[in-house]
């Protein structure tokens, strides 16, 4: 059964993570788009907000909680040396070269749009001044996840060295309780947690912070999904909870989307009262644990099962979403000079991401070492075979 269920949420995880790339190609045809971002006037529609605000408001929660689950069924499946070993080799490493590699190719799409664009500058100058300017720090663009996954890794490992087994237990037995967000009294006493975070902000929705200092509202925020994540893995049964309320949940959390997008054009085009922030916040924290809920209990329903295609997905989705980055970035930058018609262009990003992504993954990572460093070693079909019938004979 908890092969099953690891199974779904591995699953989950790679699907969050591809949710990002949804999320990055919508947000030039958003009507508000992020800042330092291209904007396309070209065609920008509300139902672009409303997609990346769907996507928003659970997919990175949902990442944290998933990580937060395999985080301490790894820990008590390789001990704590092997666990660090593990982390340091799937995370860290590639933390690092993408911070040499990966971001500064990021940048550089929306450093030349700043100076193209925004300043108004020659092809050349904007050039010029993207190579100086990529040379400064600018952030973790969209890395700040390993980041904060790193730091709540290290939380984890702190506490287990720190606090004596026996109390820890105590503390974990009591706490356990969290883990089931199906109960109306849990999930009321963390939804108001959220929402106080959100208030001492000022925020109705959570935003990245790609600095290396972390933000304290968000490493909280995304903290509190860790935890449950980690709380679940001790009680792993509350997730048949999930599988039968994951219809109502999941649908119930995209029907709050129409009247939280709503009400995020209203805080952000006019002087909105306190109590139209105070509504939004509360229906923006629902409508993600909602959605959390929803996604964790279907896809341990619907994709508990073996296969292959799901696997290989599983297994590409983090290559997919380090890489994406620039080529989303360098395509949104290219085609607003582009004749491709309006809502085409976010087809074109996203098909073209997808397929050069997928093409470099299979050809370039999944059979290297860089596969081996990502999600262990992947034996080629024809070599598996031939392994197989040599141990057999």
């Amino acid at each position: 059964m908890l092969s099953k269920r690891i199974h779904g949420m591995d699953a989950l995880r790679a699907i969050a993570m591809l949710l990002g790339i949804v999320l990055h190609a919508a947000i030039p045809y958003r009507i508000f788009t992020n800042a330092n971002w291209p904007s396309d006037p070209a065609f920008q529609t509300i139902g672009f907000d409303a997609l990346y605000i769907w996507i928003h408001s659970f997919r990175m929660q949902l990442f944290f909680l998933v990580a937060g689950f395999f985080a301490r069924l790894l820990y008590l499946k390789i001990g704590q040396e092997k666990f660090i070993q593990h982390r340091l080799k799937r995370i860290l490493l590639p933390f690092v070269v993408s911070i040499i590699v990966i971001i500064p190719l990021s940048l550089a799409p929306l450093l030349y749009y700043k100076f193209m664009f925004l300043q108004e500058l020659s092809a050349y100058e904007a050039v010029l001044q993207t190579f100086s300017a990529i040379k400064q720090w600018n952030g973790l663009v969209h890395l700040w996840f390993l980041y904060y996954l790193m730091m709540f890794y290290g939380c984890m490992l702190t506490l287990q060295i720190v606090i004596p087994a026996e109390l820890r237990s105590s503390i974990l037995s009591k706490l356990t309780v969290l883990a089931n967000l199906t109960n109306p009294l849990v999930f009321v006493g963390v939804a108001f947690f959220l929402y106080f975070i959100l208030q001492i902000n000022n925020l109705i929705l959570i935003e990245p912070h790609t600095g290396l200092r972390p933000a304290i509202g968000q490493f909280v925020y995304y903290g509190i999904f860790f935890l449950v994540g980690y709380l679940l893995h001790t009680k792993s049964q509350v997730i048949e909870q999930f599988k039968r309320y994951s219809v109502l949940f999941f649908l119930t959390g995209g029907i709050l989307v129409i009247p939280f997008t709503y009400l995020y054009f209203i805080v952000s085009t006019t002087d909105a009262s306190p109590q139209t922030y105070w509504v939004a916040r509360a229906i923006g924290v629902c409508q993600t644990l909602l959605l959390v809920g929803g996604s964790l209990g279907g896809f341990v329903r619907f994709f508990s099962s073996e296969n292959k295609t799901i696997r290989y997905i599983s297994d590409a989705a983090y290559w997919l979403y380090l890489a994406h980055f620039p080529i989303v970035t360098c395509m949104e930058v290219a085609l607003l000079s582009s004749s491709v018609y309006g809502w085409l262009r976010f087809w074109v990003v996203l098909i073209i991401t997808s397929i050069v992504t997928l093409l470099t993954y299979h050809y370039i990572v999944r059979y290297t070492i860089i596969g081996t460093v990502l999600h262990g070693k992947r034996i080629r079909e024809n070599q598996e075979e031939i392994l197989k019938a040599s141990t057999a004979n």
